[in-house]
């Protein structure tokens, strides 16, 4: 039996339909830099730059 894959790709529309169905069920990790960051974002989301990500796992 294939174990199935929780990450895929989806499109951003798919990304705000599925967030404005349940927005609870999702946690939403941005791995962009800080001024990316404030250029868009999204309600909710936890703002780890990648480069940071391996010190920070913590806070996931």
């Amino acid at each position: 039996m294939k174990t199935p894959n929780p990450a895929r790709e989806i499109t951003t529309s798919e990304t705000a339909a599925a967030l404005r169905a349940d927005p609870s069920r999702y946690f939403i990790l941005d791995c962009r830099l800080p001024e990316e960051f404030e250029t868009a974002r999204l309600d909710n989301s936890l703002l780890i730059p990648l480069h940071q990500l391996e010190e920070r796992l913590d806070e996931l």
